[in-house]
């Protein structure tokens, strides 16, 4: 390039005419777009760092979620399988034991023991076994179980400091009865296994004593509690209604 004073020959770098002194114009805006240029590069290097160490961090973040992922799911894992096994071992060995359980059972079931019988048997896993030489015994475990629950209702019944509560417990006592009821259902599975005389002489012993204990729950006479067993869903709650508001 040419000095515009003199015309002497110049670099694009001199501010000033080496031969005149003049200043050089156009270098002066060369000089400013480099420093320009030169602090964007600089400020881009450094964006561009800025993100790669965060996408760095995000990187190291997701593969230890990742892991974090994978440990849980192998945990879970061998947590079922182990659960599993001791699952399957404990009735292993009451099948292994089956006269010695069977005596326990029977025991419990004639003191009227009832809760304990249930249990005995659910630490076995007895109580949701549709095989094997315990399910003979599956409507008296089923009768205690629906039995439990409307103990559970009473005792929400006896302590509930509104209508609505006792209301809602009476319901839930009102459903449970017919199914607690109903021996059909209850000996479904076991109808080829169990002994019919026997099954149905427990369940009159577990029935009565459900029916003691709705007497002084819901101040009900021997007739009134013997009728349950023959009334819908609708007639129980209605005679607890009675009852209650007498």
């Amino acid at each position: 390039m040419k000095c515009a004073h003199c015309g002497a020959n110049l670099k694009l770098t001199d501010e000033y005419c080496p031969y005149c002194g003049r200043k050089n114009t156009q270098s002066s805006q060369h000089v400013k777009e480099k420093k320009y240029y030169e602090k964007d590069s600089t400020d881009t290097r450094k964006k561009v760092h800025t993100v790669y160490r965060s996408s760095s961090k995000l990187r190291v973040r997701g593969i230890a979620i990742l892991i974090l992922a994978v440990l849980v799911i192998v945990l879970m894992f061998v947590t079922f399988y182990v659960d599993e096994r001791i699952y399957y071992r404990k009735q292993e060995w009451a099948v292994f034991h089956e006269d010695e359980v069977s005596a326990q059972i029977r025991q419990y079931l004639d003191e009227d023991r009832y809760e304990a019988f249930y249990g005995y048997c659910d630490a076995y896993h007895l109580t949701g076994w549709t095989a094997g030489p315990f399910l003979k015994y599956r409507p008296q475990m089923e009768a205690v179980r629906i039995g439990m629950f409307i103990d559970q209702r009473a005792n929400e019944y006896l302590t509930a400091d509104s209508v609505y509560g006792q209301n809602s417990a009476m319901e839930s006592i009102s459903g449970l009865l017919p199914e607690f009821y109903n021996r059909d259902s209850l000996c479904y599975q076991s109808r080829e296994v169990m002994d019919p005389d026997e099954v149905n002489e427990d369940l009159n012993r577990i029935y009565e004593h459900m029916e003691e204990k709705l007497m002084v729950y819901f101040d009900l006479t021997e007739e009134q509690a013997r009728s349950l067993s023959s009334m819908s869903e609708e007639e129980i709650l209605l005679l607890l209604e009675e009852t209650r508001d007498e």
